[in-house]
């Protein structure tokens, strides 16, 4: 029993200063031993999802800048049209022959091209999980 109480009394103890200038050895510093690895890997994934959003900004405007009219899109409410004009901040789409309306380029989720090529933002997160 009296080897118990010891072991509480020697664990519960201040750490020493084993070194002349007086700092504190032992468990007064793995503070500082957890918090910087901790750190360091908060501010890497801080740095990935900053970089990743940028490549999908990027992405999203060169999608955007290529469309012309013509081309079919798919809007982000699901509305199917083909693009009748280009404005500086709209789009003109042509839903149904004779009907026209017109929609933020915000609101295009789709690009499909003159040619038939798709371009999307589900491509944009595909590449995403490749890098």
């Amino acid at each position: 029993m009296q080897s118990y109480f010891t072991t509480i009394a020697v664990a519960d103890a201040p750490p020493t200063t084993g070194a002349k200038d007086g700092k504190a050895q032992g468990p007064a510093n793995n503070g500082m031993a957890f918090l910087l690895p901790m750190a360091i890997i908060f501010g890497a994934m801080i740095f990935i999802q900053m970089r990743s959003a940028k490549k999908q900004k990027k992405q999203r405007e060169d999608m955007m800048s290529a469309t012309k009219v013509g081309d079919k899109i798919v809007t982000i409410g699901g509305l199917h049209g083909k693009i009748a004009a280009v404005k500086e901040e709209t789009y003109m789409i042509e839903i149904a022959p004779g009907t026209k309306i017109e929609i933020s380029k915000a609101g295009v989720g789709t690009v499909i091209n003159s040619n038939g090529e798709q371009n999307i933002d589900n491509k944009i997160e595909d590449a995403d999980k490749q890098s």
